[in-house]
């Protein structure tokens, strides 16, 4: 049996996306990996993807989406605070210089710097915003050479994080746009969308979506965390995409482009 490779990075919000595609019997081979890690594989066809998809984030998408298609219908977005995308500040800091980041989390960057910018020049220092620090480590090792860090929760359970000041980004973003946050979609090339694919993600979604209480269970038996407070931060994501979720990710690229974080604002195109 031939199987198809679906790349997605490894967070408890996704989890759902992939509900019954997993197992030696699937004719799919989910692989996981870091966002960055996935839209490299994608975008120049290095194996396993010379013939699969992967979820990508709204940046990724855009700077490599050329020849991509978007599988219709399905997306992970948000609109509450759910601790997934945060901006940790020092107590004693009142305008911050240096933000700590991960590299590989491309789209939540540019969130954090088009908030700062937009929403916070004060606490930004104005003009083109902070300066980011590629750091790796724990918070603390991070804030020992920066003002702040963004912290994006990639891990399969809720984030335990020390006591600062804490911006949700998500939050944010809705407070500026009246619009959830896009965190990603299924994308592939048009050759490798072929309906079998479609078929298959729309109905791991919607199998996911009725398994929440299930998933959260799964979820807290590996993490120590009650499933309830698994369910509750499952149950703030929603899985279309419609044509709000459209519309936010078109905003989100009107704000990249804007700040000078994209060349141009890509067009959504869809897989027939």
């Amino acid at each position: 049996m031939t199987r198809r490779t679906l790349g997605i990075p490894e967070a408890l919000h996704l989890r759902p996306l992939i509900e019954g595609l997993e197992g030696s019997e699937s004719p799919w081979m989910v692989h996981r990996d870091i966002p960055a890690q996935l839209s490299i594989g994608l975008s120049q066809r290095i194996p396993p993807f010379e013939a699969g998809c992967a979820f990508v984030t709204p940046i990724d998408y855009a700077r490599h989406g050329g020849p991509y298609r978007i599988v219709p219908g399905i997306s992970a977005t948000s609109r509450a605070r759910t601790h997934t995308i945060q901006l940790l500040v020092r107590q004693d800091v009142r305008s911050i210089s240096r933000v700590a980041v991960d590299v590989r989390v491309t789209s939540e960057i540019a969130l954090l710097k088009i908030l700062l910018i937009e929403k916070f020049p004060d606490l930004s220092g104005g003009g083109a915003g902070p300066e980011f620090i590629a750091t790796a480590g724990s918070v603390e090792e991070q804030m020992r050479k920066a003002d702040a860090a963004l912290v994006v929760n990639l891990d399969a359970r809720l984030p335990s994080l020390p006591k600062m000041f804490a911006l949700d980004l998500v939050e944010e973003w809705v407070d500026l746009t009246e619009l959830p946050y896009p965190h990603g979609f299924w994308v592939g090339y048009e050759d490798a969308l072929d309906e079998s694919v479609v078929r298959a993600l729309t109905d791991a979604r919607s199998a996911g979506r009725s398994n929440l209480p299930g998933i959260a269970e799964e979820a807290g038996k590996a993490s120590g965390t009650a499933p309830e407070e698994i369910l509750a931060y499952l149950s703030a994501f929603t899985y279309d995409l419609d044509d709000e979720v459209q519309d936010a990710a078109s905003e989100f690229f009107r704000y990249a482009y804007y700040h000078g974080i994209l060349g141009d604002i890509p067009e959504l195109k869809f897989a027939e």
